[in-house]
């Protein structure tokens, strides 16, 4: 899969590579090639069409990319946020974390992964606080100079229980007004 990507984009596609499978990767490459030369919608086939690899490679290859090959969002989150912290961050300026885990209501018996799940958005005394659904925690990691939403996985019942979370020194605590 013959493909021309700028050596600035590269070096930093690189970083990325322990995360996937070598073929793998050369999809992902053309996925963000795609991704970042796209006009308008920015759709799987759309990507794909954008890296010019339309008639050329079959697109089924593109969809196989996140439907079948093996590869980790969790891990792929955490080599990006090593980075950006490593480059962005001062060694001792201090890393804030805000974390949303928003239900998102499904219907259906054979929607993947939806559980029975407590529904914080549910006014209290208005009904039950569980809904069926998912939810996916998203992490907004911020320092004061910039912020990166780098991180979201699919949250497992019982698996982040935010009462229980300790908040870290000098960071403001969840009842803390937002500045």
């Amino acid at each position: 899969m013959p493909l021309h990507v700028p050596g600035s984009l590269d070096g930093l596609l690189s970083l990325l590579a322990p995360c996937f499978s070598q073929p793998t990767f050369q999809t992902f490459r053309s996925l963000v090639c795609g991704f970042v030369g796209r006009v308008g919608e920015h759709t799987v086939t759309g990507m794909w069409q954008a890296a010019r690899l339309a008639g050329r490679v079959h697109h089924s290859r593109a969809h196989d990319f996140f439907a079948r090959r093996r590869w980790d969002l969790d891990e792929l989150g955490l080599v990006l946020l090593d980075f950006l912290v490593t480059v962005l961050v001062k060694p001792d300026a201090p890393l804030y974390v805000a974390i949303d885990d928003t239900l998102f209501g499904r219907a259906g018996r054979k929607v993947w992964g939806a559980h029975y799940l407590h529904d914080g958005s549910q006014p209290a005394g208005q009904g039950r606080r569980t809904r069926w659904g998912n939810c996916w925690v998203k992490g907004l990691w911020s320092c004061r100079a910039w912020a990166a939403a780098v991180s979201a996985c699919r949250c497992c019942s019982g698996c982040f229980d935010p009462v229980t979370m300790p908040t870290p020194a000098g960071a403001p605590s969840p009842s803390s007004p937002v500045r």
